[in-house]
């Protein structure tokens, strides 16, 4: 089954607890998040991370949860940060921030694609890493991460690593480690499923570029 996602979140760190614990919605903190970043925002329905982190154009879906106290999480799905190159996030989004660590996850099983990246506390570009089946690898910037595979891949002459030919478990891995839930092979080594992740979609005009922190 295909498997496609565009997805940013932030947090101080406790996203896998908050994730865990059937979290729910800060209506107004969610509606405050996607009104700063987008124009136009409206409202549509409700929905959850399995069925929508790849919403259609125009189209975005968003969550805060624990708003206000130092677990605070948000997660943002849209078409915007689906980056060949990570590390080119839109300023608006690390405005937006405000003091959390902010990581991208873009996946197309499809097209064997995967792109991760993170930012800490103060905006600053701490990890990118990006690449495709076809096109090999697109982008690697910083220091690799603890949960990426840096070995070589057996049999091959190079010292290719296995994480670049195998950008969708790269991106899985990074999801599953840092916030505490995944869509294909890693799921089952999550404890929260991307459908009991509760989200808010919201149909929305142009991004609200230029913002500074």
């Amino acid at each position: 089954m295909e498997t496609t996602y565009s997805l940013l979140t932030y947090d101080h760190g406790g996203a896998p607890m908050v994730f865990g614990a059937e979290p729910q919605i800060d209506v107004a903190a969610t509606d405050q998040m996607v009104d700063s970043l987008f124009t136009g925002a409206r409202f549509v329905e409700e929905s959850d991370l399995g069925g929508h982190a790849c919403p259609d154009p125009w189209m975005v879906g968003a969550a805060v949860f624990a708003a206000g106290t130092p677990d605070e999480v948000a997660v943002l799905a849209s078409e915007e940060v689906a980056l060949d190159r990570p590390s080119e996030l839109d300023q608006t989004f690390l405005v937006a921030a405000r003091g959390r660590t902010t990581r991208l996850f873009t996946m197309s099983s499809r097209a064997a694609f995967g792109a991760f990246a993170a930012w800490d506390a103060t905006g600053t570009l701490q990890r990118a890493v990006s690449a495709c089946g076809a096109d090999g690898i697109l982008e690697d910037l910083g220091a690799p991460l603890a949960f990426e595979d840096t070995g070589p891949d057996k049999g091959e002459e190079s010292a290719t690593r296995r994480d670049f030919l195998d950008p969708v478990g790269l991106v899985e891995r990074a999801l599953a480690t840092t916030v505490g839930f995944a869509y294909g092979r890693e799921n089952n080594c999550s404890a929260v499923s991307p459908g009991d992740i509760p989200i808010r979609l919201y149909r929305v005009g142009e991004l609200r570029t230029g913002m500074r922190g």
